[in-house]
């Protein structure tokens, strides 16, 4: 069962990236907002064994500097900083994709 309740948990964040994208594509700052903001499905996720194995898994040797592994490899059992990770990221996007709207909003 704890598999299946982490692949629920996994499509529910699944959802709310759905969203995030969504709001990118609009240029809905509000939207963007919220999805960063009500990371519920990410937090929860974070709280699952499954996936932090699974992090280990992946970051394991990502890279060949020992000061940047050690730092990944505690991304991997975090419960907070993927999180702040996934959600600052999002917003990198969203400002991206939406820069050329904002300046000329803005007469830049």
């Amino acid at each position: 069962m704890p598999e299946d309740d982490d692949r629920q948990l996994a499509l529910a964040f699944v959802a709310e990236m759905e969203k995030a994208l969504a709001a990118i594509r609009s240029g809905d700052v509000d939207g963007i907002a919220y999805a960063e903001m009500q990371p519920t499905a990410l937090h929860l996720l974070e709280q699952s064994k499954g996936i932090h194995e699974l992090l280990r898994k992946r970051f394991d040797a990502l890279s060949h500097k020992p000061g940047l592994q050690q730092s990944l490899n505690e991304l991997a059992d975090s419960d907070y900083e993927l999180a702040c990770i996934v959600a600052h990221f999002m917003e990198a996007v969203f400002d991206l994709v939406n820069r050329d709207s904002s300046s000329s909003d803005t007469g830049q």
